[in-house]
């Protein structure tokens, strides 16, 4: 819906006319100040939009739009479904940058339920395992070798 020169019809019409429909609603122009927008208050109840792959994402895995330019520095990990459910159902918050990257560090080591120190224990945990199984290697190699 055009907002464009008529913000107060399209406030009618959203607030008393359609209250249970759902809009986009756009306008042409400069983001007017928020002491001048007439629909400032639809902009502030209602849930942002982006067309943008990243915002498809944040919406998907329920992380706040806001977010959605920390997701384009992580595109690869939205290459694998499996990791994207696993972020979705996570129960880990994800209402800034870093909280978000951990989640999805759990997500893409599998983890998927506890608490944040459960799953930093579970990714120490992780992490303690391959360093051993990488020098068990390592010294399996150097002994062949010589």
């Amino acid at each position: 819906m055009d907002a464009t020169d008529a913000e107060l019809a399209t406030k009618r019409r959203v607030l008393r006319d359609e209250p249970h429909a759902k809009f986009v609603i756009y306008r042409a122009g400069e983001q007017p100040e928020c002491t001048e927008d007439l629909i400032y208050d639809l902009v502030l109840r209602a849930a942002r939009f982006t067309c943008s792959e990243e915002g498809v994402w944040a919406e998907e895995c329920g992380i706040p739009a806001e977010l959605a330019e920390v997701l384009a520095d992580h595109a690869a990990f939205f290459n694998s479904h499996e990791r994207m459910t696993t972020l979705t159902q996570s129960e880990l918050p994800k209402d800034d940058r870093a909280k978000l990257e951990f989640a999805m560090c759990a997500a893409a080591l599998g983890i998927r339920e506890g608490t944040t120190r459960d799953v930093a224990r579970a990714m120490a945990r992780r992490l303690i395992v391959v360093i051993a199984v990488v020098r068990g290697a390592l010294r399996r190699t150097a002994c062949l070798a010589s």
